[in-house]
């Protein structure tokens, strides 16, 4: 960039511009002392690739009248100068320098020995890498994130916002993670994809903010163009990752904006977003909601079949059965390994959820004995000599034949 004042030598020695690699000098010989048509020497001087030679590669006419040029460097606190031109040019640049280095010049002409007064000149900084961006969007520093992609050009501002951080993250997802609003708005006027995924888990940003519960950043995202319909690596959409973190209104947003249609997607483990919030979630009134939305009470994952409602009495969460019990959901279900809902309840000591679902069987859903002898699971038990599984099967239909009458 060009210096807003360039520093200049006694002899008209100057730094016009720099960057964090480099220097360019120039120098004005109508300051110094040189008459005309004085003629050069060439004894004990090396020719620069920029001496004056025309196009055709031929010594100008006049070159006889022009002087020569050297100009030395030293890096500040150095202990010796370096000759870095030398030639009848009124301009060098100086490369491969180091960032943020300060550096003397020095200028003297072939008609006075004398060195001019010493210049001082700096590099650029470096400009701001990923890291720095990754770690302004983490402490949620919104002038630092404006100085780095103010001071970086529009290629490097693109490179910067897709960049990815040892977890995988763009800085996108990171305010999304974190819930900043304000630096993910800016981000996103400076270019960042709304969708872009993170490198391992194949997430968008929509997604790292529907889990952490931030409302506002997933608004921003919606507005942004963010699609509802991405699935990350295991399958999961927005939905199950909302359901995963619990956040009612986020779950509630999230309907709203796409009613029905992710309602009963099933993840790579064939779990939708009713099975996650039972399994991994922790709110009922999540539960609640999604049942109340149309979710599948009856849904059935892919490892074991397992049932919504077997999820529930598996964990314990009484409270859930209860919910999907008023929401239909099948009490006399039995998956593919043969077990029942009962049977998962009393393997695992919950009697309580034992209880109820032997309630529903005979009392909420409207059981009678002919249709639980229909399970074969249940003809199974009534014929069955085994002292814990026969009386409990002849308690429920007993239960049942009295709710018949």
């Amino acid at each position: 960039m060009a210096l807003g004042k360039p520093w200049l030598s006694d002899n008209g020695l100057r730094a016009e511009k720099r960057t964090c690699r480099s220097i360019s000098l120039s120098w004005n010989p109508d300051t110094l002392d040189i008459p005309l048509g004085h003629s050069t020497s060439e004894d004990n001087f090396n020719f620069s690739t920029d001496d004056y030679l025309s196009d055709d590669n031929t010594e100008s006419l006049d070159e006889t009248n022009k002087p020569w040029f050297e100009v030395q460097m030293k890096v500040a606190n150095g202990d010796s100068w370096t000759t870095v031109y030398k030639g009848y040019n009124k301009k060098c640049e100086v490369k491969d320098l180091n960032p943020d280095t300060n550096v003397n010049f020095r200028l003297r002409s072939e008609i006075d020995a004398v060195w001019g007064s010493i210049i001082l000149a700096a590099t650029d900084a470096s400009p701001p890498n990923a890291e720095d961006l990754h770690r302004a969007v983490h402490c949620n520093a919104e002038e630092m994130v404006l100085r780095i992609i103010g001071a970086s050009r529009t290629a490097h501002v693109k490179k910067l916002l897709a960049s990815h951080d040892r977890s995988g993250l763009s800085p996108l997802m990171i305010a999304a993670q974190n819930g900043n609003s304000n630096v993910l708005s800016i981000l996103l006027q400076s270019g960042a994809q709304v969708n872009a995924k993170s490198l391992s888990t194949i997430k968008t940003p929509l997604m790292f903010a529907a889990f952490h519960g931030h409302l506002s950043v997933v608004q921003i995202l919606d507005r942004a163009g963010a699609e509802w319909d991405c699935c990350d690596k295991t399958g999961c959409n927005v939905l199950h990752h909302a359901v995963n973190g619990g956040n009612l209104r986020i779950v509630l947003y999230i309907l709203d904006r796409t009613g029905k249609r992710l309602l009963n997607e099933k993840d790579y483990s064939g779990w939708t977003p009713l099975m996650r919030s039972i399994v991994v979630g922790r709110s009922t009134e999540v539960v609640k909601l999604l049942l109340l939305r149309g979710a599948d009470p009856n849904a059935t994952d892919k490892v074991n079949t397992k049932s919504c409602l077997m999820a529930a009495a598996l964990l314990g969460k009484h409270e859930m059965v209860t919910q999907l019990l008023l929401a239909n959901a099948d009490p006399s279900y039995i998956n593919a390994n043969d077990k029942s809902i009962v049977d998962i309840s009393d393997n695992f000591g919950s009697e309580g959820i034992k209880n109820q679902i032997c309630e529903a069987i005979n009392s909420s859903t409207g059981l009678l004995r002919e249709e639980l002898k229909k399970s074969r699971k249940f003809q199974h038990l009534l014929e069955s000599k085994d002292p814990v599984e026969a009386p409990l099967c002849r308690i429920v239909i007993v239960r049942a034949e009295l709710t018949s009458k």
